[in-house]
């Protein structure tokens, strides 16, 4: 925003770390809800999945670097 002043991005900014702060709490309020039912999370497969598909495993973080 080229017509923004000093005012403006500080608001903008105030509203986005309030933003941050609110989706932050919200999520850890679910997880907690979730884990009070017992709930499950994440893959049923784990990481054998992950290795399945050639996602996952030693090579993983050596692949991502050189794709970015």
């Amino acid at each position: 925003m080229p017509e923004a002043n000093d005012l403006t991005v500080g608001i903008m900014a105030l509203v986005a770390q309030h933003a941050r702060k609110a989706n932050s709490r919200r999520t850890k309020e679910a997880l907690a809800a979730a884990k009070a039912c017992s709930v499950k999370l994440g893959n049923p497969n784990g990481a054998a999945a992950l290795l399945a598909a050639g996602k996952g495993g030693r090579g993983f973080a050596r692949n991502r670097q050189g794709k970015r």
